[in-house]
């Protein structure tokens, strides 16, 4: 048996398996149109035809599809493809959601909180924490760098819960120090926070 190499367009759009994902999901995304040659073709017929929000649905439908194909490919269980539409709505939904929460925190940034080498032959921690709210855990991450800005070590790890960010970047300074520390191996390290 000879296999066919996959397009993206028959993996995304023409596959009968797939034909049940956009046939559950918007009206302008249901199936209705098959005879494009390839993907930027129904890709320039779509962004005619859908808003920002529907081609941003349209997008995540895509990502979970393929990411449904990769998983069948190397060894993972089908899940039933209607339930990608509903899947689809909701992750499109928390990304908003996240967005809406981050643009409120980047605003409180100031401009003049720019990265700062250390002084020639020092290194410098810096580090970081996030509190995911409704998943009972925080997470933390840290990287050292040198005069140069060329990186020592890092790292990333998922801690407990907590209830205020400034238990969460102490919890960070905490376990960064430690963990990273550990890692690099240095006799001494100069910590600067500013």
């Amino acid at each position: 048996m000879k296999w066919k190499v996959e397009s993206a367009i028959h993996a995304l759009w023409d596959c009968a398996a797939v034909q049940d994902v956009w046939a559950g999901s918007i009206a302008k995304l249901q199936k209705g149109v098959t005879d494009f040659s390839d993907f930027m073709q129904l890709m320039e017929h779509l962004v005619d035809r859908l808003s920002i929000e529907e081609m941003e649905l349209f997008w995540v439908q895509c990502w979970l599809i393929w990411n449904q194909r990769n998983c069948v490919l190397y060894g993972g269980q089908l899940k039933h493809l209607t339930s990608l539409n509903k899947r689809a709505e909701e992750f499109l939904e928390e990304f908003k959601h996240a967005q809406v929460s981050l643009d409120g925190r980047l605003r409180e940034q100031r401009i003049d909180d720019a990265w700062q080498p250390p002084p020639p032959m020092e290194y410098k921690l810096n580090f970081d924490a996030a509190i995911f709210s409704g998943q009972e855990k925080s997470g933390i991450g840290a990287i050292i760098r040198n005069d140069k800005g060329e990186v020592m070590a890092g790292m990333s790890a998922i801690g407990p819960k907590v209830d205020t960010s400034e238990e969460a970047e102490l919890l960070a300074c905490r376990l960064s120090s430690l963990r990273v520390g550990d890692r690099l191996n240095l006799l001494w390290m100069l910590v600067l926070l500013g």
